[in-house]
This record gives structure tokens, sequence and C-alpha cells, in this order.
């Protein structure tokens, strides 16, 4: 899921066939451990460094990346009251330092650019739904006008920014991103293998049946497309990708499905020590993120109904799985991609048996 804001006046992102436009970009990524200061400590860090590379705003002074600098000399714990260092005060300088670049940008530049992956990673800890809404309602007022958010993260962003602030997802659009077809994904591998074929002192072949394997593994999703394509071609080792290297590089030590448990799945596959329960989450894979009903679970698991209504429950405490609150005995994975992950998993553990 793709959300973004715009906030536009006059030629700021009016975008013809051929035009090119020139913004302030800042990219950044948010992980799990982030918090409210460490947001604006890397926006401002990004800032400040895209600052420094124009001319006409040199001068500029970011408030702060400067209140930053304080509150980690102070070695003090930020807080939501009114006390030393306080979290308004900071979204207010970071809103600041906006709405003042916003104002003085040459006209050169287009506008400001702030795009944040894995938004759904942080959004909570960090507050990033009330700072974007604050953001937004004070260049409104001050008509600094020239900002372009977009975040992407899973369909569960939505969710935290409301819990940071209720309305800040309406300032949003959100893109739902469908998963590649199969000659997108082979696309993909053909443009990544000539990148390595350009940088590498010998070419790398790949047969297609290989590389409709690597497509059909990742079912269209691209970070499953990325890293079952990238441990494969680590795993080569004649300059000939095969599906000898394909096989080796899915349950290898930090191979394709170590790393992308790691980053996404394993807090909630593993968050159990349950065959059982974990039974359970392979049967609902099967439909995807759909609904399940609770006895097509017990007759494809072929567990006690208090074995599986032990394990919804658990799962369901855990936010592994969700509940339907309109039809009784309903459930479903939260998200497509955890019910990937769930499927190719096991179907390339019976092929490696």
């Amino acid at each position: 899921m793709i959300l973004q804001s715009v906030i536009a006046t006059g030629k700021g992102l009016t975008v013809g066939a051929a035009e090119r436009l020139s913004f302030i970009t800042i990219n950044l990524v948010l992980q799990e451990q982030d918090d409210l200061l460490s947001l604006v400590k890397k926006i401002s860090s990004k800032f400040q460094g895209e600052i420094r590379k124009r001319d006409p705003l040199k001068s500029l002074i970011l408030n702060a990346w400067d209140f930053v600098s304080r509150i980690e000399a102070a070695g003090v714990k930020l807080h939501k009251g009114d006390r030393q260092f306080s979290e308004t005060e900071l979204l207010d300088r970071l809103i600041e330092d906006f709405v003042a670049v916003a104002g003085s940008l040459p006209d050169e530049t287009d506008g400001i650019l702030l795009l944040i992956d894995e938004a759904d990673q942080g959004a909570e800890r960090t507050r990033l739904g009330l700072f974007c809404k604050l953001l937004t309602e004070e260049l409104s007022r001050q008509q600094a006008e020239r900002v372009c958010i977009g975040l992407a993260g899973l369909p569960g962003t939505v969710d935290l920014f409301r819990a940071s602030h209720e309305s800040s997802p309406r300032i949003f659009r959100s893109l739902n991103l469908t998963p590649l077809s199969q000659g997108e994904c082979i696309e993909v591998i053909d443009k990544a293998l000539g990148d390595a074929n350009a940088k590498n002192p010998r070419t790398v072949e790949i047969s297609a049946s290989v590389k409709r394997a690597i497509a059909e593994l990742s079912e269209g999703y691209p970070h499953f497309l990325q890293e079952f394509g990238y441990c494969a071609f680590e795993e080569d080792s004649d300059w000939t990708i095969d599906m000898g290297d394909v096989s080796r590089s899915l349950f290898g030590e930090n191979g394709a499905f170590d790393q992308l448990g790691k980053r996404y799945f394993n807090h909630a596959y593993f968050a159990t020590s349950s065959n059982d329960y974990r039974s359970v989450l392979d049967v609902m894979a099967e439909e995807g993120d759909a609904w399940v009903e609770r006895n097509q679970i017990i007759a494809r698991t072929k567990l006690k109904a208090s074995t599986v209504d032990n394990a919804l429950r658990a799962l369901k405490a855990r936010s592994i799985i969700v509940q339907d609150e309109a039809i009784r005995g309903r459930y479903r994975l939260p998200t497509r991609s955890f019910a990937t992950w769930i499927k190719v998993r096991a179907r390339a553990e019976q092929q490696t048996r």
C-alpha cells in the first residue's frame, strides 16, 4: 500500500509528458525501534544535507536539528507533557522548518518531496500521523504549499496513522499495489541481472525456466522477488544461475526465507512454539487474506475443536489474525504477503526434503 498526500499550488506538481521536476527530496526508511525523536532527527539530517547543496538556501538554519542536538546533549528523554523537552515543541520546530524552506524556494525548485518507506514499521511510535496532519495544516495556513508527502507500507499503516491522529488518513490518497504479473517479474529479473553484468568481469547466465520459477515463487510480491533473486545470485558460483542455486538459497543461513522472516513475518509465525497453532496459520494462508470459517479450519487441520479454538484466541490476542466483527466464527490473515510467505515457505520446504 502507498499513501500519498499532495499539497501544491501553481506549477508545483503539474507534470507534463516530458517535464522534468526538481525537488528537495527527503528520503528515509522507518525502523521498528524509531520514535518521534529519531523521526525528526532523520528528516532534519536529510533536510540539512539537501539544503547545503543549494546556494540560495544555504543561509537557512533548521530549528529542529538544533533542538534534537540539545535534547541529546542534555541526555534526557522526550516527554508528552510540559517538561524541559516536549514532543509538541519538537514537532513545532520541524514544522517551522518545512514552512521556512517551502516559503524560500528558488524559482528553479518545484517543491519539497518527503518520501518515507516502511511507514508501518514505526508509524505508531513516531506519531507519524500526527506529524503529517499538523504539517499539512500549517503549510496551508502559511500558504507555503509546495510540498508532497509519499508513504509506503503494509495495509496496517492506515490504522497506525489513525492511532496517532484520528483524521490523519484523510489527508492521504491510498493506492493499493497489486502483485506484479509474471511478465513484469521476469522484466525485473532481466533488468537487475543486466545491471550486474555491466559491472561484473563475466556475464551471469540464467535460463527462462529459472526466471519463471523465481517469478512463481515470489507470487508477484516485489520484496519476495528481490530477496529470491538476490539470494540465488549470491548462491551462484559458476556464472550460471540454475534451480540448484535457487533451492539452496531458500533455506541456507541468511537465505531468502531467513531474510524475509526477519524483516516481516517471524515475529508472527513463530510467536508461539505450538505446531498446532502454526497448522492453523498454514490452513488460513491457503485462502490468502480472505475470510476462513472456523469449521473449515477444524476440518482441514484435523485438530480437535478445542485446540483450534485455543489457537484462534491466542492468535487473535497477538493481532496475528483478524476476526470478522460482523459474522461470528470467521477469521483471516492480516495481509496477503504474510499468507504468501507461509505458503511459499511450506511449498519450498517440502521440495527440499
